[in-house]
């Protein structure tokens, strides 16, 4: 530690000595003491130690805590809190992370009248030297490592081509040569814990999807999806084991405490691969005040990750969602019943989101996601299809016109455009979407399958491969991904993220799905038709699972087969893309373009129709181009540039 020389610096010392016993005594409490700000008192320990004060204040603790084991007879318990230290397991794992040794056996040498294992601790107030760098670190002793290492090597895979994404988004090559190491400034912010009642389990939510969305407006930042975050609520695992796994450098998180009107946050910003805190913010005030307090948060972590903010940034983290607490407490109820996917949880959650822009008609975001709930119903057969689209982009508008920089609200407009067969405006949609929520996953992820709709693979790669690295827990991105590397005849990527993905993934029927369309991609129909069966038994009330099942079986010359299933389906509207199907199996090209031309009579057709494999056999007749034209897939300098 350095030797503090001024007199500023020494008053400092005191205070924390002073109150070495106190666990509760806070950067907030020094501020008070010393009559200083919080930015002033990070700016003068900064310069002098290049730490935050909240580490300064631990490694003293930590310190005096050694000076203790070697001039006392007390239990580590009973030194740890001594100094100030909320239980031994912390104290220990603090001392070790300082010294490279645990407390107890930095103390049995001198039990059994040894050498020291490390020099003895000068007093704290003579202490002359700094502290260590980063690389003179002790190397941490991880156990059961293993145990992350099928999540790795899927990040890994992710990140091959996010790195050569972020170092050019105009090209189309991919290096699969990149280092599968973690981006410096990447970071995942962690469920926070709620200390109080489980009713107020929401409000800890939100606290860290605020924090989330502020720092994912952060240039060349990396911010893990909440979808793949959420995955560690209440985890044992080690805060270098999580950052692992979600290939990360940072992990932010903590505690929520809830009383009444009052909340107490314990925020801290730890570097992964020394498990060390560089830097922590308690917060004890009104509710009322929470937002504008969330706003600060962002901008010094965004400080300490030295990122340097633009006038435009500063102004969107300064955005406050809404001011009034309990509409964004229903808006918070509605986001989660609407994960449900459930035709009853997306109606309550438009009731949530109802309530809430009752209570304040300002606030966009419930808008936003109101359109999202809407578009849920219709595209999974809920609700009319064009009545979902159509309140779907009016929520949508609304909330665009409330606040421009919304982007999931494009994102929703986009979708709904794409379904419409919209695609320019969709593209476009998509592109502003993504200027204004760079970071978020799901919209890199829905924005990679338009463009694969339309034929541009190549981009369709770059885009589900950023999706992945943000959302690496998440099967239905790399599903997606996987969609858009065998599309694209990228079978390397495909195969990569196929091994991987078994051990993440292996009882979703999505993952068997994709997998199944890379075999088909490659001709392979007996695997794909083994994929297939997989998907099947995992979730048998998917009937196009049961209509490529036929097919891979007419592919590979079970011909006689074809007759029984056609007899099997009525010749409706929403069978018409199976009776295609079918036919293509058989080669059959009239019958195959009689049932898509009735499909696109009626809007219902195969997804991703101008790239399927399924279909490439129709791609010289003029009959399929004419097809393609009426649903405006032909090819234009929009849709190919």
């Amino acid at each position: 530690m350095y030797l503090l020389e001024n007199s500023f610096l020494d008053k400092t010392n005191q205070l924390i000595d002073k109150n070495i016993e106190n666990p509760t005594y806070s950067i907030d409490e020094i501020c008070r003491d010393l009559g200083i700000s919080r930015s002033q008192l990070f700016r003068h320990i900064k310069e002098k130690t290049s730490h935050s004060p909240s580490l300064y204040i631990r490694q003293r603790r930590i310190h005096k805590g050694k000076e203790l084991l070697d001039s006392t007879p007390l239990k580590i318990a009973e030194i740890a809190y001594r100094v100030g230290i909320d239980s031994p397991q912390s104290f220990s794992k603090y001392f070790t992370d300082e010294f490279g040794i645990s407390p107890s056996e930095y103390r049995k040498p001198r039990e059994n009248g040894q050498a020291d294992l490390i020099a003895a601790p000068p007093n704290l107030e003579t202490l002359t030297q700094p502290f260590p760098t980063i690389h003179q670190f002790p190397a941490l002793r991880i156990n059961n490592w293993w145990l992350g290492l099928g999540t790795v090597l899927l990040i890994w895979a992710s990140i091959f081509v996010w790195q050569q994404f972020t170092a050019s988004t105009n090209s189309t090559s991919i290096d699969l040569a990149s280092s599968p190491v973690p981006t410096e400034n990447s970071i995942a912010v962690l469920p926070f814990k709620n200390l109080g009642a489980a009713e107020n389990s929401f409000f800890s939510d939100g606290i860290m999807e605020q924090i989330h969305t502020s720092i994912a407006l952060i240039d060349h930042l990396i911010v893990i999806s909440k979808t793949s975050s959420m995955r560690y609520r209440d985890t044992k695992k080690t805060t270098p084991q999580i950052a692992k796994e979600l290939n990360v450098n940072y992990i932010l998180g903590r505690t929520v405490l809830q009383v009444g009107t009052t909340v107490h946050i314990n925020i801290e910003l730890i570097k992964a691969n020394e498990d060390r805190v560089v830097w922590a913010n308690n917060y004890e005030g009104e509710l009322s005040t929470i937002f504008s307090h969330m706003s600060t948060l962002a901008k010094e972590i965004a400080n300490e990750l030295n990122q340097k903010l633009s006038t435009a940034q500063n102004k969107k983290i300064e955005r406050v969602p809404t001011t009034n607490l309990e509409a964004y407490n229903e808006y918070l109820k509605g986001k989660q019943l609407q994960l449900t996917r459930a035709k009853a949880g997306l109606e309550a959650s438009i009731q949530r989101f109802d309530k809430a822009f009752a209570l304040d008609p300002t606030f966009a975001d419930a808008y936003s996601y109101k359109a999202s709930s809407y578009y849920l119903l219709g595209s999974l057969d809920y609700m009319d299809l064009q009545k979902s689209y159509q309140m779907a982009e009016k929520n949508a508008l609304t909330a665009i016109r409330l606040d421009e920089n919304n982007g999931m609200a494009y994102a929703i407009l986009a979708n709904v455009y794409r379904s419409q067969n919209k695609w320019e405006q969709s593209l476009s949609t998509y592109q502003v979407a993504l200027k204004h929520s760079p970071n978020d996953a799901q919209i890199n992820y829905w924005y990679s399958l338009a463009l694969r709709s339309v034929g541009r693979l190549d981009e369709a790669i770059r885009y589900s491969t950023k999706a992945v690295a943000l959302d690496p827990l998440y099967p239905v991105v790399l599903v997606g991904h996987i969609g858009n590397c065998s599309y694209a005849g990228r079978f390397d990527l495909a195969e990569k993220s196929i091994k991987d993905g078994a051990i993440l993934f292996s009882n979703s029927y999505l993952y068997y799905y994709a997998t199944a369309f890379y075999f088909i991609n490659k001709h392979d129909y007996k695997s794909a038709l083994e994929e297939f069966r997989k998907s099947d038994r995992l979730n048998s009330d998917v009937k196009s699972i049961k209509t490529l099942i036929v097919y891979c079986q007419l592919k590979s010359g079970q011909k006689d087969l074809a007759e029984p299933y056609l007899r099997s389906l009525t010749d409706t509207a929403e069978n018409y893309t199976f009776f295609a199907i079918i036919y293509a199996g058989l080669n059959d090209k009239e019958s195959c373009l009689h049932y898509l031309q009735k499909g696109v009579d009626v809007g219902i057709l195969p997804e991703y129709l101008k790239v399927s494999p399924i279909f490439t056999f129709l791609h010289s007749d003029s009959r399929f181009k004419a097809i393609l034209q009426r649903i405006g897939l032909a090819d234009s300098p929009s849709l190919t540039q």
